[in-house]
């Protein structure tokens, strides 16, 4: 169940504008998937993010793997 909607709607907004940016070339899949990965690390660098917070944020960030 989504319980924010705001988290939802920005996940889908990046998804499609990464999905532009390597249809256009000026992404490869590789570098997305690597600034996912790297932002999936800074999230478990910030000790305040524990718990539901965290899981919800790393879910978020998951999303944008753009279904692959």
């Amino acid at each position: 169940m989504i319980e924010d909607g705001r988290a939802y709607g920005l996940m889908i907004a990046l998804k499609h504008l990464l999905r532009t940016l390597e249809h256009k070339g000026v992404l490869s899949q590789t570098e997305t998937f690597a600034m996912l990965d790297s932002a999936l690390e800074e999230l478990r660098g910030i000790p305040t993010l524990a718990g539901p917070a965290g899981a919800d944020a790393a879910t978020t960030v998951g999303g944008l793997y753009l279904g692959r």
